[in-house]
């Protein structure tokens, strides 16, 4: 059987992430920015909006920054797996399976495509109890918990490599703890 990452180490690390008010630069999945980092992030190619993050990048100094798809890469790096730094590679390579319109615990969270944007171009992760988001929302919110009826999240997915069935036990890698110390800090800030 593949290895699996537990579903509660998926949430100890997102609370970990909102705890530890983790930033956003483009291109990034869970590094210290420095000016370097939003250097090279302004002047990918790839990055949408290069100015905001020359003019907002330099808030997350001396922080932990990742952008939205580079959340799960760092957490499928802690288990020792591997996912694609891109949404949309996730869902094309079979990363993410079983689409569809209800949000389940730990799914993937997916902007549906429109002509405009073919690519699914923004993930998070469906919280606990399926009415938040964790996301990395961008240069200005940073990494946040929003509330998934004030999103424009609208398609749902689970993760292959993630246990669903795991419990919390305390056999587990990393500890499952309440998300109440998150959400009174930052639920809310969207």
């Amino acid at each position: 059987m593949a290895k699996k990452i537990p579903l509660s180490g998926v949430f100890y690390w997102l609370n970990y992430m909102l705890d530890n008010h983790w930033g956003y630069i483009f291109g990034t999945a869970g590094v210290l920015c420095t000016q370097a980092v939003i250097d090279r992030a302004a002047n990918n190619p790839n990055n949408p909006n290069p100015e905001l993050t020359e003019k907002q990048g330099p808030k997350w100094l001396g922080h932990i920054v990742t952008d939205c798809s580079g959340v799960m890469v760092k957490i499928w790096k802690e288990y020792g797996l591997s996912v694609p730094h891109g949404s949309s590679s996730m869902v094309r390579q079979g990363y993410i399976v079983d689409c569809g319109s209800v949000p389940h615990p730990g799914w993937a969270a997916l902007i549906d495509p429109t002509p405009d944007t073919p690519d699914n171009n923004h993930i998070g992760i469906v919280s606990e109890d399926a009415q938040y988001v964790y996301e990395a929302k961008g240069t200005v919110a940073g990494f946040v918990k929003t509330k998934l009826s004030n999103s424009k999240f609208n398609k749902f997915g689970r993760f292959k490599d993630v246990d669903y069935n795991d419990e919390g036990g305390e056999d587990m890698d990393t500890p499952y703890y309440a998300t109440s110390r998150s959400e009174e800090r930052r639920v809310g800030k969207e």
